[in-house]
């Protein structure tokens, strides 16, 4: 993967050493947030699940399969937004 970028609501992301993506935000406790991404020809798609706010900063870590359709490393680019679930 050549390029990882984000939009609003993600305060830092990582490419790890095995080419996985981990992402942080600023979260509210209990609140709950709906991550998508995007390989840049296809039309955004949301995770299967919502992400939980543990604390004031909350992590997700895009891998591969089953939440996203291939590991981040076999794309060029991926996109990637995220949104609190009830907003």
């Amino acid at each position: 993967m050549g390029l990882v970028e984000w939009e609003r609501g993600i305060d830092q992301i990582v490419l790890l050493e095995d080419g996985a993506v981990f992402i942080e935000v600023a979260s509210v406790p209990g609140a709950f947030y709906e991550v998508e991404f995007n390989d840049g020809a296809s039309a955004w798609q949301r995770l299967p699940f919502l992400v939980e706010g543990s604390g004031t900063r909350t992590f997700w870590i895009d891998r591969e399969p089953p939440h996203t359709p291939s590991h981040p490393r076999e794309s060029e680019i991926r996109l990637y937004r995220l949104r609190k679930a009830d907003e």
